[in-house]
């Protein structure tokens, strides 16, 4: 038997489910202001409970970040306007950002047709490490294979040097 939920009470279902998920998620209007986000948003980027309720701005997540030197040095105002001024395009992107904590994030923002932006945030520190093993590893690898290589080419010239004395 179906219960027929009001839109309270299937808002509030959506957003409990929604924080469930492992990914982090924010909604942001055309004015970027922020309509929702998930718990694992704020978990992975260390956001205070204000910075996540919807209302907030995406300009004073910006400033948070740089205040926490996520984007690196510089001067904080100029680092948000360059931001502010990349979110205004409200273009598709994916990319990764190494956070201070060595931590890795990938943000991957999709606009909306009625204005404004979706933006999940996954954290593939752990994936990033095992590629970065697998290729130091390739490399070690590889770099035994040119010693044994030189060491067997360098030991058959000398066995033809003998080899040639004996004739």
């Amino acid at each position: 038997m179906a219960i027929d939920l009001g839109l309270g009470d299937k808002l509030t279902l959506l957003a409990q489910g929604l924080d469930q998920l492992d990914i982090g998620f924010t909604v942001f209007d055309r004015d970027l202001v922020m309509v929702a986000a998930n718990r694992r948003f704020q978990s992975l980027l260390n956001f205070p409970d204000a910075l996540c309720k919807p209302g907030a701005t995406l300009q004073d997540a910006l400033t948070h970040n740089a205040l926490q030197g996520e984007y690196g040095p510089g001067e904080v105002a100029q680092l948000v306007r360059d931001r502010m001024v990349l979110a205004q395009q409200f273009l598709p992107h994916r990319f990764e950002r190494v956070r201070p904590d060595g931590s890795i994030i990938e943000v991957s923002g999709t606009p909306l047709a009625q204005g404004g932006m979706v933006t999940t945030y996954t954290d593939v520190t752990v994936p990033r490490q095992r590629e970065k093993a697998l290729r130091d590893l390739s490399a070690e690898l590889e770099n035994r294979v040119q010693h044994r290589t030189a060491e067997l080419e360098r030991r058959e010239a000398q066995l033809a040097s003998k080899a040639g004395l004996l004739q």
